[in-house]
């Protein structure tokens, strides 16, 4: 399957539960998108995107390489959500939290060990972003990391950068964008 990732610049809403419901209702399969700038949108999925988005001013396209070797090493950057679930006295399921700037890098090592030795991991806190939706507010902490690895499962690390790392997918985060080291 062929996986595209797309440059927009667009103006996008502030508001992250919009920039999803107009991409979720363009696209079908798994998208991800990530805004690393104001006027800046990174989307992958099984299709190219571009004009057809009000808004939208520019955009390029180019089809996204998920194919490497053991032993591979790679340079990964992209906007993270981490969270762990914690059980909480008089709950059966755990609740998510987010998860301490100091600790994501252990965090990426954990969600990608079956894919990958991580050998240095970079974090910054980009802070909160909300949504509107039915049922009130949605808010996702977003974390730039930028890490190198070595490729130990080369499927697994595909699967990985395909489905995205860890929670608010679906909110600008989980996109991993690998290169070259």
């Amino acid at each position: 399957m062929t996986t595209y990732l797309t440059r927009l610049s667009w103006d996008a809403p502030d508001d992250i539960q919009a920039i999803h419901r107009t991409l979720a209702h363009r696209l079908t399969g798994r998208t991800l998108w990530a805004r690393p700038a104001r006027r800046v949108v990174i989307v992958q999925a099984d299709q190219p995107v571009g004009a057809d988005i009000g808004g939208v001013t520019a955009y390029r396209s180019t089809t996204v390489r998920h194919e490497w070797h053991v032993g591979e090493r790679l340079h990964l950057s992209g906007i993270v959500c981490p969270t762990v679930a914690r059980l909480e006295p008089g709950r059966s399921r755990g609740v998510r939290r987010p998860v301490p700037v100091d600790d994501v890098p252990a965090w990426l090592a954990r969600k990608l060990a079956d894919a990958a030795d991580v050998t240095s991991v970079e974090v910054e806190d980009l802070g909160s972003r909300v949504g509107r939706r039915q049922g009130g507010l949605v808010t996702i902490r977003w974390v730039g990391v930028s890490a190198d690895v070595t490729v130990a499962d080369p499927a697994a690390l595909a699967a990985h950068l395909r489905d995205g790392v860890g929670t608010g997918k679906a909110y600008g985060a989980g996109l991993l964008l690998a290169g070259a080291t």
